[in-house]
């Protein structure tokens, strides 16, 4: 893996959250791994990675909430370290946001907004639907939440509106969440001890309608093991939809090893309730960028994967996460290289421009350092 250009490296000095909405947590250290080499039998796809508009907190973010509402796209909270962990910073958890019309396709000026979370929020899941943006779980900074909550835009106010939904059925970080024919679907998550199984659905317009009696529907979960971290996409099958579950890592009591990161894949069809098998990723991935280009393929790129997580501590600021983008194709029902994104991130924020493509933003490319880069991504044609 070639290191990353100084040009990638991170100013230390940036935007801050309002202090009323920081909070400090201990450091928390993901560890990553080793790139694998792909198979070469599908003819490879192209993605092609334009610089757009960096995000305005020059130390960068990760694990904001994102979405479009509105005809906005829309980033807020996130985690970072303002003070660098080397001389002694702790994650800091924010709750500020800023928005730029999706006419822009990212390149635009970032406005800000303010406050637009009531408390940090990090490293949820978030997901974009016709009514406007849902935030699921994360952490505040003192532990993992089961908050679940849509963000509208209001136009008359220039700001979105918080509408609260039900909870989840238990408090979690770093779940996958996904949004497909009027239902939004929820997928593993740490709990604080490591990965869960869970696997629900939630019927958003019932819900907007009664939040008081809407619950989450129970899902018979996927037939491998708990995790959180994992992509989660809808991916157009010739049998109709499916929702794509990939990658992951399971929590541990003891130091994380390299297995403990998932490169196994699997397709749930909504309508029987079912799962079957895919062919695992090339390689592992926790917390990647994952997204469906077209109907039919399946982008996973970047990521954790866990190489050399012995020498996190040696490697300090030099460790780098894998960078390649690896691309299933449901026609060939195999996975295949598709170049390599501008710099490897766990945790960035992606979210679906209405034109096409993809936005994404910040994340994390060495333990505990943060970009404020944003891209856009589209499949060349």
């Amino acid at each position: 893996m070639s290191p990353v250009r100084s040009s990638l490296l991170l100013p230390r000095a940036g935007l801050r959250s309002h202090p009323a909405c920081r909070m400090i947590a201990p450091a928390f250290i993901i560890a990553f791994n080793r790139m694998v080499s792909l198979s070469a039998s599908v003819p490879a796809a192209t993605l092609n990675w334009t610089p757009a508009r960096d995000l305005p907190e020059a130390n960068g973010l990760k694990g904001m909430v994102a979405g479009v509402t509105g005809g906005r796209i829309l980033l807020a909270g996130g985690s970072n370290f303002p003070v660098p962990k080397r001389a002694g910073g702790g994650k800091t958890y924010h709750c500020a946001g800023w928005m730029q019309p999706v006419s822009a396709g990212g390149r635009g000026p970032w406005t800000p907004l303010g406050d637009v979370l009531m408390h940090p929020l990090a490293e949820g899941a978030s997901v974009t639907t016709p009514h406007g943006i849902v935030s699921l779980g994360g952490d505040g900074g003192s532990g993992m939440l089961a908050d679940v909550f849509l963000l509208a835009w209001n136009e008359r106010r220039g700001a979105p509106d918080r509408h609260a939904l039900p909870a989840l059925p238990l408090a979690v970080g770093g779940a996958a969440a996904a949004w497909h024919e009027g239902k939004v679907y929820v997928a593993g998550g740490d709990d604080g001890r490591g990965g869960t199984l869970l696997w629900a659905a939630l019927d958003l317009v019932a819900a907007q309608r009664d939040p008081a009696a809407a619950r989450w529907e129970s899902l018979p979960a996927w037939p491998g093991p708990r995790r959180f971290g994992a992509a989660l996409v809808p991916v157009a099958f010739p049998q109709g939809v499916r929702l794509v579950l990939a990658g992951g890592k399971i929590g541990t009591p003891g130091p994380a090893v390299q297995r403990d990161y998932l490169d196994d894949a699997y397709a749930f069809d909504p309508v029987a309730r079912s799962w079957h098998s895919l062919p695992p990723m090339p390689r592992r991935a926790l917390l990647a960028v994952a997204f469906s280009p077209a109907p039919g393929r399946l982008i996973i790129a970047g990521g954790s994967d866990g190489h050399d997580i012995e020498r996190v501590a040696e490697l300090g600021e030099g460790y780098r996460l894998p960078a390649d983008a690896m691309v299933f194709d449901v026609a060939t029902g195999q996975w295949s290289q598709a170049g390599e994104m501008p710099l490897g991130v766990a945790g960035a924020s992606v979210v679906p421009l209405p034109g096409g493509g993809h936005l994404v933003a910040g994340g994390e490319y060495s333990p505990a350092l943060r970009t404020p880069q944003v891209f856009v991504v589209e499949e060349a044609r």
